[in-house]
């Protein structure tokens, strides 16, 4: 005799699977939920630590100058009605009256956080591959803006410059490997030094001196090359305290300290260490000694300094900016590349400050998770109904530090 099995199992329904999916996710929603509220705190907490370590600085700063660093204005002026150009950049002073946040993102960096500077010729080749991965990446770009900027590479308007600043291809075929060949546009047009911030909590003169060597001719050598000897006055000798060079006798040049420093002609450091530790113990250099240490790790793009390594390792090494991943400047259909340093927020966008004369106050802050912001020397009152609704959202996650 045969006897048949009971089977009380049974499969799941279609509603019991439909059921289980979404429990299923449920559970997935809340934990990328629970996930995403701590690394948005991690960011926040990023920010805030950075803010103090730079409010350290400032105060360090103050303490010895009596004001706090004063940042020039960059671009145009503070107007959120200037416009920009591909390159974020004020260049005309054509005016638009719509609240655009590009516009309102260039004047509030009118005092910026980064100190940007001309290159070292030594990573000439570098760039160049920089120049050739750029037009292969966004040749075919559908933005028009993001294809003007970056499709052509770093060229001038005749298309026969490659990777730097002003030397052009070999006609041959072969890349650049030498000074010669060099173009010559009006360098008094370009803007290749900007004096952010960290310009003054930085020893400006053991990083910003390494591009070519007519860059830093400003005043008695060539008038034309304002832009550093424009910012910078010539230091006075250690021993005694003349502005002179004791073996010379005469005064010495920026061309002269920049040779003490040890930049060969292609922006190597090879000077002995002896020259390089005189231009070290200059006071407007050692002086940062005082809150180097605040700096350490936050600094993208940032070197070593008295023993202190600034840079931040989330970055590559130099010649990193938002958006573009390079600091480019055009002029006259002509681009180049410039090399940067900064300081960025918790959500990977650059910090801001505000200081005016006298310098005796300051604003530090980040833009936050929505990374926009409105400028603080502007009466949110004084906007339209509908602008003051947008700059109102556009700071209510700042994240803001103010001197005392």
């Amino acid at each position: 005799m045969t006897v048949a099995k009971s089977h009380n199992s049974r499969g799941f329904t279609i509603i019991e699977l439909m059921v289980v999916t979404l429990i299923i996710a449920i559970l997935m929603s809340v934990a990328f939920k629970i996930s995403s509220i701590g690394d948005e705190a991690g960011r926040r907490h990023r920010t805030i630590e950075r803010l103090q370590r730079l409010e350290n600085c400032l105060s360090g700063y103050y303490a010895v100058y009596g004001a706090y660093p004063p940042v020039p204005l960059q671009g145009v002026s503070r107007n959120i009605n200037v416009t920009v150009n591909d390159y974020g950049v004020q260049d005309d002073g054509t005016l638009n009256n719509s609240l655009n946040w590009n516009q309102v993102k260039a004047a509030c960096r009118a005092q910026p956080v980064a100190v940007i500077y001309p290159y070292p010729e030594g990573m000439n080749d570098y760039i160049d591959q920089m120049s050739k991965a750029m037009k292969e990446r966004w040749g075919d770009n559908d933005d028009p803006g993001i294809a003007r900027k970056f499709s052509r590479g770093f060229i001038n308007s005749s298309r026969n410059a490659n990777g730097l600043f002003n030397a052009s291809v070999e006609t041959n075929g072969s890349e650049y490997r030498g000074r010669s060949k060099r173009m010559s546009p009006n360098w008094n047009d370009c803007q290749l030094f900007r004096y952010g911030l960290l310009s003054f909590l930085l020893p400006r003169y053991l990083f910003m001196m390494g591009g070519d060597a007519s860059f830093y001719q400003g005043t008695d050598d060539n008038p034309n090359y304002f832009q550093w000897g424009g910012f910078n006055k010539r230091p006075a000798n250690n021993i005694n305290g003349k502005r002179n060079d004791p073996r010379s006798n005469e005064i010495m040049s920026f061309a002269d300290l920049r040779s003490k420093i040890g930049y060969d002609a292609r922006g190597n450091i090879t000077g002995n260490a002896r020259n390089r530790a005189e231009v070290e113990a200059i006071p407007s250099q050692s002086v940062c000694r005082r809150w180097l240490t605040n700096l350490e790790g936050i600094v993208a793009g940032g070197g070593t300094f008295y023993g202190v390594n600034t840079h931040d390792s989330r970055y590559g090494d130099a010649l990193y900016v938002e958006n573009s991943g390079l600091p480019l400047y055009e002029s006259n259909g002509q681009q180049y590349v410039l090399d940067s340093m900064t300081v960025r927020d918790g959500w990977d966008n650059q910090l801001y400050y505000y200081s005016e004369p006298p310098y005796q106050s300051y604003r530090l802050w980040s833009s936050g998770s929505n990374g926009r912001t409105f400028p603080p020397w502007i009466q949110v009152d004084s906007l339209n109904q509908a602008d003051r609704k947008t700059a109102a959202a556009w700071m209510a996650d700042d994240i803001v530090i103010m001197s005392n």
